[in-house]
């Protein structure tokens, strides 16, 4: 006779074996765009740029203005040095997207953008 975890457990895979069939695949166009920006991108790169976007650069989610030397150092890692993405480690969550949202503005491609939330965005952004 089953175990009742087994039993209990039999309609848990079930659903996960009928969900998963329900993600949407992307369109053979949306693929050759996607390959075609990809692939336009990376042979238009330098070797330090291409290096640049494996590189995230450390911020914090609180409002600094346009004129500050944080948002200066900030902005010249994204700008200057090409990097790929943005960790945060502690700030207000609006003011985390809007620092995200004016990075994205001056970066040449889009921003990876992280958080250091390992017990929850509550640990780090307020």
């Amino acid at each position: 006779m089953p175990s009742v975890n087994r039993i209990s457990l039999l309609p848990f895979i079930i659903a996960v074996l009928l969900f998963a069939g329900c993600a949407s695949q992307p369109s053979p166009k949306q693929s050759n765009v996607s390959a075609s920006w990809v692939e336009s991108t990376l042979k238009r790169l330098t070797l330090e740029e291409k290096i640049g976007q494996m590189i995230m650069s450390r911020a914090y989610g609180y409002y600094y203005s346009s004129e500050s030397d944080e948002f200066h150092h900030i902005e010249h890692s994204v700008r200057d040095h090409k990097v790929g993405g943005i960790m945060f480690f502690r700030g207000v969550v609006l003011e985390t997207a809007a620092m995200a949202n004016r990075l994205h503005y001056v970066a040449d491609m889009p921003l990876f953008v992280a958080g250091d939330f390992e017990w929850g965005s509550a640990m780090r952004v307020g």
